[in-house]
């Protein structure tokens, strides 16, 4: 989008790679510890509620967001604001604020949520179960 003192590659392209590859990495994180400390039989509900969960949060969040953007260049331009494309800017801009503010949220919940003692015990509960049931399962390296 032209925009006074903008670049494709500095503008565009450089925070769009970044937010490709933050994403890429943390759909695999996010899968694990929504599945870790499940029971077998409860994985499928668990991952089908995880991704029920982003679906739902990626709809929701671009509605949200694309109302903000729009809100935002409609106020611009019904103050004054003589250009579309400035307008358009300042829609983005603000939307682009928003949606980091909802980054630093979900980055804040997930570290206190997840890092919680109950987690860590529900973890631990889990590794203790898996191990006690691979000794079951080798009988040859439980002791005489």
């Amino acid at each position: 989008m032209p925009a006074p003192g903008g670049s494709y590659l500095a503008d565009v392209l450089g925070p769009s790679l970044l937010a490709g590859a933050g994403l890429g990495f943390s759909f695999v994180p996010v899968t694990i510890a929504a599945v870790t400390g499940t029971e077998p039989r409860e994985a499928g509900l668990a991952s089908g509620l995880n991704n029920t969960a982003l679906q739902i949060g990626g709809a929701l969040g671009l509605a949200i967001l694309a109302t903000i953007a729009n809100s935002r260049t409609q106020s611009a331009l019904h103050a004054g604001v003589h250009s579309a494309s400035i307008a358009l800017t300042q829609g983005f801009d603000r939307a682009f604020l928003v949606g980091a503010g909802f980054a630093i949220a979900g980055a804040i919940l997930a570290t206190v949520l997840i890092s919680s003692r109950d987690s860590r015990e529900h973890a631990e509960a889990a590794r203790n179960q898996s191990a006690a049931a691979a000794a079951a399962a080798n009988p040859a390296s439980q002791p005489a």
